[in-house]
């Protein structure tokens, strides 16, 4: 299970071998300033995000729900804006910025204007384990655009799953039967009450 921690620690480990590789020396170029209505995130970078989104969850793919159609970048800028650690946003900006220079530099055209098939093949050979930093920079860019994507009702629905924690489901809506209920151990030979 990833958690805060992981995330972070993939994050780091990710910009650090991008700074030290120079592809993106971190604190070269500043960030560019975020779209009008935005948390964070820049008109590029959201349209990168969404081709990102796009690509990672392709029409045609196992769970049948595709990117496509959903704004997904404005999620993400939410969700970098409103819960995530600060320190997260200037890290997956930066991974943004060296996957649309790298995808310029090999493919002669920055990552949003590729077809989405070439960007479905970009994100494959990231997600190859070869090349440990390019691997690192895709697993951040796949959690934090997974983690908008998986909260999609539609998505939770395709996967089989019922959303407990929705408004609909407060304890108050669920019937008493259906409510769960607490397991009490006996209190006794060395167990704290």
């Amino acid at each position: 299970m990833l958690n805060r921690r992981k995330f972070l620690a993939t994050a780091g480990s990710a910009l650090a071998a991008v700074a030290v590789g120079g592809v993106v020396g971190v604190g070269a170029l500043e960030l560019p300033a975020a779209a009008a209505g935005r948390a964070c995130l820049s008109n590029h970078e959201l349209l990168l995000v969404q081709a990102l989104a796009e690509a990672l969850f392709p029409p045609g793919n196992a769970l049948g729900v595709t990117a496509l159609g959903m704004d997904l970048a404005g999620e993400v800028d939410e969700l970098m804006g409103d819960r995530l650690d600060p320190v997260v946003t200037p890290v997956f900006r930066r991974v943004l910025q060296a996957l649309d220079d790298g995808t310029m530099v090999s493919r002669g055209a920055r990552f949003a204007d590729l077809p989405l098939d070439v960007r479905v093949g970009v994100m494959a050979s990231w997600a190859e384990p070869g090349v440990l930093a390019r691997r690192l920079m895709y697993d951040a860019l796949r959690t934090i655009v997974g983690m908008v994507f998986f909260c999609r009702p539609e998505v939770v629905s395709a996967i089989g799953w019922r959303p407990a924690c929705a408004a609909d489901a407060q304890l108050g809506a669920i019937p008493a039967s259906a409510r769960p209920v607490a397991v009490l151990e006996p209190v006794g030979e060395g167990r704290a009450p």
